[in-house]
């Protein structure tokens, strides 16, 4: 039988369920399942990190498939063991017609730690692509959307995609829907192919690569790929914290400060002296606009130091004013390009494994991405957006 908490969930008629750590299992799951397909009040529901497996995976989203759940909005499948057959699951649920009227319009899906590995991401990448719905054949042989078309913020964080990235990051280039991705803590060290998303990419505003050893010349790449994207039509949130940029890759970053809202270089050891033209360009962008935030904690730069200083200020939002003996320092910037060697790919960088395993937080109907991207809102009927934040370690 469902769950106790499930069961008072549907006699309240409530829009909301947390059912995360609540060792459901994939026996468990097949009830709940069931009356969620007939569920017609339900807008947000939490099943992480209950074990449920690639089998459970799929008699939920069969569920939703089967149009019941007509207002399910939000949907965390995190930590759920999910493997080969259960991102299969999903990347046929993507692809399935939404002929059926009304029909669910699930706009957020968290689907990390879910061990998908390169053979599961090459699955899952075609529906990416394809999530427009363009030329997809309904029922009746017309060209309509697929229940992917709606989906606005994904994350897939945590899952061990290493070569297999190339093909989800080639979806996503295309792909007209998506507005916020984490592909956070995964081995995707090929900055050309993320590059590529940020260039072509029209639709997507929050990017989160944190933890993917894409090192300086990655940086480079995502550098100039923003710069050749139309300036109302690219990024506004890019996350790039922990990928082994140096000193030599500062140059590179300071560039993207001015050119987004929001961007976290967290954990990247550039030292006082690549700190430097950040906290220049930062200095800038501030003074054309006061809502630019940069997030740049544990950078190797001494306490006590002015630059140190300086770091404090930006982590409190604040504009910066250089002292007197450091002013000479913080040049104006060259507009150009450090020469990075492309020998420094970091060919078969292998990051740290991640420790416990983190579901979407929720507050006021907000749904939070874990890591250095921390929020994905509802802000109106398409704009989400992405709040930086500390990973707690």
């Amino acid at each position: 039988f469902p769950c106790r908490r499930w069961l008072a969930a549907c006699a309240d008629r409530s829009p909301s369920c947390d059912l995360k750590h609540y060792g459901l299992g994939p026996r468990g799951v097949i009830p709940l399942a069931t009356s969620l397909s007939i569920n017609a009040h339900i807008c947000e529901l939490d099943l992480s990190d209950n074990r449920l497996g690639g089998p459970g995976i799929g008699a939920v989203l069969q569920a939703i498939r089967s149009g019941g759940p007509q207002r399910l909005q939000r949907l965390d499948l995190s930590g759920n063991q999910a493997g080969t057959d259960g991102t299969e699951a999903l990347a046929n649920f993507l692809l399935c017609s939404a002929d059926k009227q009304p029909g669910p319009k699930l706009s957020v899906l968290a689907f990390e730690s879910n061990g998908i590995t390169d053979k599961g991401a090459a699955k899952l990448a075609p529906s990416l692509g394809a999530l427009p719905g363009i030329g997809f054949m309904v029922g009746n042989g017309k060209p309509g959307p697929c229940l992917g078309s709606f989906l606005k913020a994904l994350s897939l964080a945590r899952n061990d995609i290493a070569e297999s990235g190339r093909a989800i990051c080639a979806a996503l280039e295309g792909n007209a829907t998506l507005e916020a991705v984490d592909l956070s803590w995964n081995q995707i060290t090929d900055g050309a192919a993320v590059a590529k998303i940020i260039r072509e990419n029209r639709k997507l505003r929050q990017l989160n690569v944190s933890w993917n050893g894409l090192g300086d010349a990655g940086i480079v790449a995502m550098t100039t790929a923003l710069s050749q994207a139309p300036e109302d039509e690219r990024l506004t949130s890019l996350a790039v914290a922990r990928n082994r940029v140096s000193a030599k890759g500062a140059l590179a970053l300071a560039l993207l400060v001015g050119k987004l809202d929001v961007l976290d270089i967290s954990g990247n050891p550039i030292g006082a002296e690549g700190a430097k033209p950040i906290l220049a360009a930062y200095q800038e962008a501030m003074a054309a606009s006061p809502s630019c935030r940069l997030v740049a904690n544990d950078i190797c730069v001494r306490d006590g130091t002015p630059v140190a200083k300086m770091l404090e200020l930006v982590a409190e939002g604040k504009p910066l004013e250089s002292p007197n003996d450091d002013k000479a320092d913080l040049e104006p910037l060259a507009e150009q390009l450090v020469e990075v060697s492309l020998e420094d790919k970091n060919r078969g960088y292998q990051p740290k494994k991640p420790g416990n395993k983190t579901a979407i937080t929720r507050s006021s109907g907000n749904l939070s991405f874990p890591g250095i991207i921390g929020g994905v809102q509802e802000n109106g009927d398409d704009a989400f957006e992405i709040r930086p934040r500390r990973n707690k370690r």
